[in-house]
């Protein structure tokens, strides 16, 4: 494979970024070859030694979307990141997707169940108001303890998503540095 050949595979594998980190990555590649010409080196050879262009590729867009995950994190820029890291191989379907698609579901349900005690409050709550009788004041009481609970928990959600995210991305870079050694 010659350096256009190489150029053209690295770049249409880093389609999905944006046109300013693609331009300086490709620049980098391009230093590389500039160095090996000027030390006598043939393009082939440098090919070789840098490795396949969608190789690098998966490494540089997981790169990217750990970053961006980072600095912005919100929930589908780590599903990207998660998604990328997958890409790099089989083992990271079993060691990357089953435990951050087994933790999702955990921290769904706990925000499903922050949500149903909201909603069992204001029925408590209403009910109390709408049946009258000697349940008023237990029907309003047990609708704001339930509330203030679900308000509690989603509260508490919203930390330990965050958590969540981050640690997920820790865990992607750790596996990355695992599976490059």
């Amino acid at each position: 494979m010659n350096k256009q050949a190489f150029f053209h595979q690295l770049e249409s594998s880093l389609s999905e970024v944006p046109e300013t980190q693609r331009q300086e990555w490709m620049y980098d590649y391009e230093e590389h070859f500039r160095i090996a010409e000027e030390e006598g080196r043939s393009e082939e050879e440098v090919v070789r030694e840098l490795g396949e262009p969608q190789s690098i590729a998966k490494d540089l867009l997981l790169n990217y979307r750990v970053t961006v995950a980072e600095e912005h994190g919100t929930v589908p820029n780590v599903f990207r990141a998660v998604l990328a890291a997958v890409s790099l191989g089989f083992l990271n379907l079993l060691f990357v997707l089953g435990p951050f698609l087994g933790l999702c579901a955990v921290v769904c349900a706990l925000w499903v169940s922050g949500g149903a005690l909201i909603v069992a409050g204001i029925g408590f709550f209403g009910s109390g108001i709408y049946l009258g009788g000697g349940s008023i004041l237990q029907g309003l009481f047990v609708g704001l303890l339930l509330s203030s609970a679900g308000v509690l928990v989603c509260y508490g959600m919203v930390k330990v998503t965050r958590t969540f995210l981050n640690l997920t991305l820790q865990y992607i870079r750790f596996n990355t540095k695992m599976v490059k050694e």
